[in-house]
């Protein structure tokens, strides 16, 4: 396939699915299919694995960015917001499979501080401009 791709949508937005599949359907030349994960521990593997490596690569971001002296507010706030919505990602999870908490706990930890490094080197680029004004 030229685009597309597998997500893994937590039940909770069972019903939002269904109107972003139907939409994908009027649009013509598209396709969506749901199909639910079983409840096996092979299943709760995956998803952990995914998870993992979501907030790794969250991490990654946020630190480069920290460590980049010519990154802009732009990128700082897109991996913010990538920050946030892979902690939005796993509170979700959290709740409907049996994750590896222990781990996944700590490395949301990490990447909440990121993000507390990221929000003060965005204060201190609004400071900055307002001072060069």
């Amino acid at each position: 396939r030229q685009n597309g791709g597998i997500y893994f949508v937590p039940v909770t937005y069972a019903n939002e699915l269904v109107k972003l599949a139907g939409l994908i359907e009027d649009l013509g030349s598209s396709c969506s299919t749901m199909i639910p994960l079983f409840n096996i521990q092979s299943s709760h593997d995956m998803v952990n694995r995914q998870l993992v490596e979501d907030v790794k690569g969250a991490i990654e971001q946020c630190e480069a960015i920290f460590k980049n002296p010519n990154a802009t507010k732009v990128m700082i706030k897109d991996a913010m917001a990538n920050a946030k919505k892979v902690a939005t990602i796993y509170q979700d999870y959290r709740s409907i499979v049996e994750l590896q908490t222990e781990v996944l706990d700590e490395k949301i930890g990490d990447l909440r501080m990121n993000a507390i490094n990221l929000f003060d080197r965005l204060a201190d680029f609004e400071m900055t401009i307002k001072n060069k004004n």
